[in-house]
């Protein structure tokens, strides 16, 4: 099966991207304290499995498991010389599960420490080991980046212009904000949103942080200053103290009900919400978060209304939002 260009694609249609990793990975007994990207070597076939499931959902794009594995974070693993493998094998499982039924993107996160002119590591010591990640993604034919989960502008910059200097592949740029839509540093979105844009992205827009009702008041704010294609990308947002209980507000009546523009059916909400409460085997998720897919769909047309007619290429995580 043969894939049309991504960026010809999402100027046609809204793709739904894949979900967590690390959540589903966690959730079957490798516990937060081992290297999720170091998996790609150790434990390859449950890392397909999930991009199995995924594409089977019915998500339109799967991003490779090397979202931290540069070679900062990996030295904390004692996998520092790993670099190009652990990135090369990602995206070969990726490729592997997808089957040419959906595009392959590389994940490229943050280094985890802060760079210049804040941190000891420069700009261009940063860039140089992005470029490692990204030169192996690429070789090993990732269809596209996804750079996200970004605090620092300088970080981001210098992410885009590494995955740049290696190919010209399409290149999703995205950020994370705190409660008021702003960036780490108070940035708000009507200024990060032309910094992104000027990095030569391909695609800018918000990921992970504060959860979907946030994400989409920021995403308006940044379409109302630019004309690049947006994405957005939310998790369940930040757990809260309720009554000493700690809980997510990002339930499926949240999102089905709470969020502007948002309708999920109640049938399928009711079956997300039983399923969060009594675990459910994969075949049920895959089969909830098939149906969602095709309930988030109208969602986000509606959203690109609203933007003023521009592009909105929302990148959602589908069964990250099913638990």
């Amino acid at each position: 099966m043969s894939l049309r260009p991504f960026l010809e694609a999402i100027d046609e249609r809204v793709p739904v991207c894949g979900g967590a990793m690390g959540t589903l990975r966690y959730a079957k007994g490798v516990f937060i304290n081992r290297c999720f990207d170091g998996l790609n070597l150790t434990q390859p076939a449950p890392v397909g499995g999930v991009h199995a499931e995924y594409v089977k959902a019915g998500a339109d794009v799967v991003e490779t498991n090397t979202f931290g594995a540069n070679r900062i974070k990996l030295a904390s693993f004692g996998l520092g010389d790993k670099v190009q493998a652990i990135n090369a094998e990602g995206a070969n499982i990726a490729r592997e599960a997808c089957r040419g039924r959906a595009y392959v993107a590389g994940a490229i996160g943050p280094l985890g420490i802060r760079i210049g002119p804040w941190g000891r590591v420069g700009v261009d010591e940063a860039q140089e080991y992005f470029r490692e990640q990204a030169e192996a993604l690429a070789a090993a034919g990732a269809d596209l980046f996804i750079i996200e989960t970004f605090r620092d502008l300088n970080e981001i910059r210098a992410a885009v212009a590494a995955v740049r200097s290696v190919c010209a592949l399409p290149v999703v740029a995205q950020m994370t904000t705190e409660e008021d839509g702003g960036s780490l540093g108070g940035t708000p979105p009507e200024e990060f949103a032309p910094a992104l844009e000027s990095t030569g992205a391909d695609v800018i827009g918000l990921n992970c942080s504060v959860g979907p009702a946030p994400l989409l008041e920021s995403i308006e704010r940044m379409a109302g200053v630019t004309r690049a294609r947006l994405s957005v990308q939310p998790n369940a947002g930040k757990p809260r103290d309720l009554e000493g209980r700690t809980i997510s507000l990002s339930s499926p009546e949240y999102t089905a009900n709470e969020v502007p523009g948002v309708r999920v059916p109640p049938g399928l909400a009711e079956r997300m919400r039983v399923a969060d409460e009594h675990g459910r085997a994969p075949d049920e998720g895959v089969a909830i978060a098939h149906e969602l897919v095709a309930a988030v769909r109208p969602l986000v047309s509606g959203v690109q209304v609203r933007a003023a007619g521009r592009q909105i290429s929302s990148i959602l995580g589908v069964l990250e939002a099913v638990g």
